[in-house]
């Protein structure tokens, strides 16, 4: 019974150096297990903000096209005016066509900084800087077509740093096409920029 004793003691010496090996071992267990998880959530909770941005971001292009159409029937609507000799009218059209241009620059312009408020946070997201890409180009389009040639140099500048595949600067190297009908016809026609 002596001997049943000293082992019962030594059984429960050894349980309870497991035990505390075990506990010893454990805590840098939980602790990374608590630290993966937190990372975990964090990372997803920036993939979530990068997403609103790149969804709102998609929102303000959807408007901003939508009121570019809207201004290109103005614009055109304008000129009818003026080839129908309602110079007072075409006048006051175009006057709000300017003023429908400058929106739609900074409807354009918040949607880009939209797409870089994304990519400040995950600069590697490839659809964010296509997107952003896309915006460059259509403002670039803009302000030429409005001659605002600074504004065309600097937008053609960041373009290239955004269009990873090359597509959007090849578009706006492509040459225009102009189909002209003269009346009467053969009429000699002169063109200059």
């Amino acid at each position: 019974t002596e001997r049943a004793f000293v082992r019962a003691s030594r059984r429960s010496r050894w349980r309870r150096r497991a035990a505390l090996v075990l506990a010893v071992a454990a805590v840098p267990a939980i602790a990374f297990g608590a630290w993966s998880f937190s990372r975990r959530e964090a990372r997803a909770a920036h993939d979530r903000q990068v997403e609103a941005r790149i969804v709102g971001a998609r929102a303000l292009i959807d408007r901003a096209r939508g009121d570019s159409l809207a201004l290109e029937q103005a614009r055109r609507a304008a000129w009818t005016r003026f080839d129908t000799d309602d110079r007072a009218g075409a006048e006051a059209a175009w006057t709000e066509v300017l003023a429908g241009a400058a929106a739609l620059d900074g409807a354009w312009s918040r949607a880009a900084q939209t797409v870089e408020a994304a990519l400040l946070l995950d600069g590697s997201r490839a659809d964010a800087r296509g997107l952003l890409a896309d915006v460059l180009l259509e403002r670039a389009l803009l302000a030429e077509r409005d001659h605002r040639s600074a504004d065309v140099d600097e937008l053609i500048a960041r373009l290239a740093l955004y269009d990873g595949d090359g597509r959007r600067a090849a578009s706006w190297q492509q040459p225009g096409a102009l189909d002209l009908e003269v009346t009467p016809a053969g009429a000699d026609v002169t063109i200059e920029r």
